[in-house]
């Protein structure tokens, strides 16, 4: 497996990090948004995915001030109306300081329907060969591995020395500031 290296250092990535900090706790709080980001964030602690809400001082605290930075969270609310958090790895550098060992190779659109096709042919090819018997297809179900998993990314192990900058922000209404939390 060849690695190739991140384009920010943990220093050049860490060089913003008072700034982002700063910038993300004086953004525009959607109230509404926030409490199902802080909601989901009270989840993922009793799931074992993140730690306890902490203050900036808290974090500040542990990893040293400007030492650490926050990926921004938001709320996405799909068409058929459910909502997620998602992590902006984008906003303050953490992409760019991230070295990945494997990709994600996509399927185009109409993937799960060109294996769905070839099954079926299948399917009929071994009845007629009189391997199925009577068998109906439509009694099986067909998974074309698309299908939502939820905390699939939450299992995936981080290394603890990489946790500075794990750490989600989203607004506490209650105490009237942002908190912080790893994952």
């Amino acid at each position: 497996v060849q690695v190739q290296p991140p384009h920010l250092s943990r220093q050049e990535l860490l060089q913003g990090a008072e700034d982002a900090i700063a910038q993300l706790e004086r953004q525009f709080v959607d109230l509404e948004s926030h409490e199902f980001l802080l909601d989901t964030c009270k989840k993922e602690e009793a799931k074992g995915f993140g730690g306890p809400l902490k203050t900036r001082s808290q974090m500040d605290a542990k990893w040293g001030p400007g030492a650490w930075i926050p990926l921004p969270r938001f709320e996405h609310i799909q068409p058929n109306g459910k909502k997620r958090p998602i992590d902006d790895a984008a906003r303050y550098g953490h992409n760019d300081a991230a070295a990945y060992t494997d990709t994600i190779d996509c399927i185009g659109p109409t993937q799960p329907a060109q294996h769905a096709k070839a099954l079926g042919r299948a399917w009929n090819r071994l009845k007629n060969l009189g391997k199925h018997g009577d068998d109906d297809i439509s009694e099986y179900v067909l998974e074309t591995g698309g299908e939502d998993m939820p905390d699939a990314y939450r299992w995936v192990p981080a290394a603890p020395e990489e946790g500075f900058c794990n750490i989600v922000g989203v607004y506490d209404a209650q105490e009237q500031q942002f908190v912080y939390q790893e994952i």
